[in-house]
């Protein structure tokens, strides 16, 4: 049988052993820990440049929208300023065709009186 000492001595090797083991398993999962970690912030970083790519996209967008938006509204307005243009012409081919209708009679009456 062991004496007083020796199983102390057992003991202590037995806690070393069990701290040894309980280290290296702390340091797995320190090392794995820190792994995550490193791949968490290179996950961010990609994420970050790829949030940067999309706001400039988002910008080009917006502008091109803006810009069609803008053509848009001079197209409507260039419609509403061709369409007044017509109407004015309209009538005032209807305002010739109404005053050549009047030469016509006039012309048909001076022609009527000289054969008579």
């Amino acid at each position: 049988m062991l004496n007083y000492f020796g199983k102390i001595e057992v003991f202590t090797l037995l806690i070393i052993s069990r701290s040894l083991e309980e280290r290296e398993k702390c340091e797995t999962s320190i090392s794995n820990l820190e792994a995550r970690y490193k791949q968490s912030q290179d996950t961010i970083a990609s994420l970050h440049v790829r949030e940067n790519q999309l706001r400039k996209k988002n910008e080009e967008l917006t502008n091109s929208a803006a810009f069609c938006n803008s053509e848009l509204e001079s197209v409507r307005q260039l419609d509403s300023t061709k369409d007044a243009a017509l109407t004015a012409l309209r009538l005032d081919k209807d305002t010739i065709d109404d005053q050549l209708n009047v030469k016509r009679e006039e012309a048909q009456k001076l022609q009527a009186d000289l054969e008579k």
